[in-house]
């Protein structure tokens, strides 16, 4: 089944005309995208396509800004004012699935991903599960709670690390360098999966009411990832209080690639192929990932310019002594 207009919403999710199916782990089978309309752009058609193609019994859901205004001014209307006052319109796009997840519950995945198999088992989170092995993905006190959101929690290059520190494999260093990379890690609004009327949505939506943003975060890509997307996200999931209900996804299988690979990018075992583009990214967003990218680059560069300055500074101190 597939829903793009708000009145399929209503006659098929709200006056219950179609039979959502569940995982064994009571997560709905519905995969929830969005766009400003429903004609996706080119370069990320495939990703509607493949969610569609490998889980023929979800329900699948393409979300256009009349929809999610819709969705908001009928069930969150407290939210209404915020939610049109937001700048920019990815604003509105991230709180929107805010609001899929705790309303409807399932799967949601940003357009530029797309699944190169069945995704099931990842909303199949147990102790048994076999196709993945999350016992040696996540710490044994992850996997003995019962979950109800499943959120990826990214540090970048160095989520390799991660896992081996989750896992007590690879060396020592690897061990301790994860352990330092997973503190520092952040979870991502990219991905994620839920059961409905989850707490943890509600805690995220009562944070999203504040909006002082730091002074360390008044560019316009900082903006928009404090009060609407991961940096909100994160804040929420990270009180203690929220871990017994969140897991984290295992990152190798649904976001195997950084954003310094070069796309499309996926990796063995993957359950997913990173796309090019995005759609929300402006000229500080691309400066800010280009740094990230290249911090070892820009770490010589500062080392070479301090040592010249120093030398520079010691060559002139010798000078006016003679």
């Amino acid at each position: 089944m597939i829903i793009s207009s708000w009145s399929e919403v209503i006659y098929y999710l709200e006056k219950k005309n179609y039979t959502i199916q569940y995982t064994k782990s009571n997560f709905p089978k519905i995969i929830h995208q969005s766009w400003k309309t429903s004609i996706v752009p080119e370069k990320w058609t495939s990703s509607k396509e493949k969610w569609i193609e490998f889980h023929p019994d979800y329900l699948y859901i393409l979300w256009t800004d009349d929809m999610n205004f819709n969705l908001v001014q009928t069930y969150y209307p407290d939210y209404l004012e915020q939610f049109l006052n937001y700048p920019y319109g990815i604003q509105r796009a991230d709180f929107s699935r805010i609001c899929y997840l705790y309303r409807y519950g399932g799967l949601y995945s940003d357009l530029d991903i797309a699944p190169t198999r069945n995704c099931t088992s990842l909303l199949e989170y147990s102790n048994n599960t076999s196709d993945v092995n999350f016992n040696n993905i996540m710490n044994e006190e992850s996997c003995s709670i019962p979950k109800e959101v499943g959120l990826i929690l990214d540090a970048g290059e160095f989520n390799p690390y991660i896992e081996d520190y989750s896992c007590n494999t690879g060396s020592a260093i690897h061990r301790s360098i994860g352990a330092i990379a997973k503190r520092c890690a952040r979870y991502t609004n990219m991905f994620m999966i839920s059961k409905p009327k989850s707490i943890f949505w509600e805690q995220v939506l009562l944070e999203s009411r504040n909006q002082n943003v730091p002074k360390m975060y008044s560019t316009r890509h900082f903006r928009i990832i404090w009060t609407t997307g991961p940096l909100l996200i994160d804040r929420v999931a990270k009180k203690i209080c929220n871990q017994k209900i969140i897991y984290n996804l295992p990152v190798k299988y649904v976001h195997p690639c950084t954003a310094c690979d070069p796309n499309p990018c996926t990796k063995k075992g993957a359950y997913v192929t990173m796309l090019a583009g995005s759609s929300w990214a402006n000229s500080d967003s691309t400066i800010i990932t280009w740094c990230s990218c290249n911090w070892k680059l820009i770490t010589v560069i500062v080392i070479i310019i301090v040592i010249i300055l120093i030398a520079y500074l010691i060559y002139n101190k010798e000078n006016k002594k003679k």
